[in-house]
């Protein structure tokens, strides 16, 4: 059985930040695969030695999670739930659409969202950010003109198991 003892803090991040542009935040098509479940986007990308799946269900409020697998053992993940409030769902387009934007420009140390702030226009962004990238929490916001246009929250970190029992990240 191989033990993944050690994984470059540096070099998950990297790779998380590259599978996040790649995927659903993309601008040019992205690197979605097959629905896993009935009524599911799920989105792939690999680059050896690593892996990357987020799968979410939903349109104006969703859920999802992203896995991240090293040497084909699952080592980080991040489950969220957001979507659009109610009185902003008819600008769902424009408002998703200013998110990928956002998306694209991770933390490079801490990747799970967006920067600590963007803004556009009469949009700004806000993501709150608790942890480091091996346990985190965290909520995100969109402000359209001052009022609350869209949320997210958000939970992860490392993942250990049998083959990672005592992994850390250097």
């Amino acid at each position: 059985m191989m033990l993944i003892t050690e994984l470059p803090r540096q070099q998950l991040c990297d790779f998380i930040v590259e599978a996040k542009r790649a995927t659903y935040a993309a601008t040019e098509s992205a690197a979605r695969v097959a629905s896993k479940s009935p009524q599911s986007n799920n989105y792939l990308f690999e680059r050896d030695p690593f892996r990357y799946e987020d799968q979410y269900c939903g349109e104006i409020i969703d859920v999802g999670m992203e896995t991240v697998w090293y040497q084909a053992i699952p080592v980080w993940g991040m489950v969220y739930r957001g979507g659009v409030h109610e009185a902003y769902t008819h600008l769902k387009q424009p408002l998703f659409s200013f998110l990928k934007e956002v998306l694209r420009r991770p933390i490079a140390h801490f990747p799970t969202r967006g920067p600590e702030e963007y803004k556009r226009g009469n949009l700004l962004y806000s993501n709150r950010p608790e942890g480091d990238i091996s346990t985190f929490q965290g909520s995100e916001t969109v402000l359209m003109d001052g009022e609350p246009a869209c949320y997210r929250r958000y939970v992860g970190g490392l993942i250990l198991g049998q083959h990672n029992p005592d992994m850390r990240l250097l």
